[in-house]
């Protein structure tokens, strides 16, 4: 009886402790394709209410397209999210890069001080073999 109960009480220990390991605001995802090996992302403001959108992305080898497709931001009005900033790598060609295996990307907005923001980043990883594409969603965040 008292194995189990000990083994028991490891186990519930093990959770809480596990539960309490704080949560970052720059995580990192684990490898998921032939192509993305890893991606980290966040969002950050200043006291002015300016967003920053930070990713950085490595592949699994050198690409011929590495980089964001997408980064959408959204504000909070009342009880909703709406996206109010588009960025395309069309319309921002910096966002990808060919012959690279690592890049990083930074794009930036004017928020309204006090609202809350979250960013979406389309992230794609292409060789002459396929291709792949992940979704990051950062946490939300009060500008300023």
């Amino acid at each position: 009886m008292k194995k189990v109960s000990r083994r028991v009480l490891a186990l519930i220990l093990s959770a809480i402790m596990l539960c309490s390991i704080g949560v970052s605001a720059y995580a990192i995802e684990p490898r998921y394709s032939e192509y993305i090996n890893s991606y980290t992302g966040a969002l950050n403001t200043d006291s002015s209410g300016k967003l920053s959108v930070y990713v950085n992305l490595l592949a699994t080898g050198v690409m011929t397209r590495l980089g964001a497709e997408k980064i959408r931001i959204f504000e909070k009005n009342g009880t909703y999210y709406s996206c109010v900033k588009t960025f395309e790598s069309e319309d921002y060609p910096a966002m990808t890069k060919s012959g690279h295996r690592y890049m990083g990307i930074a794009a930036t907005y004017q928020g309204t001080p006090g609202k809350s923001y979250y960013a979406v980043i389309t992230l794609v990883a292409e060789d002459n073999t396929g291709s792949d594409t992940r979704t990051y969603t950062t946490r939300p965040i009060t500008a300023g």
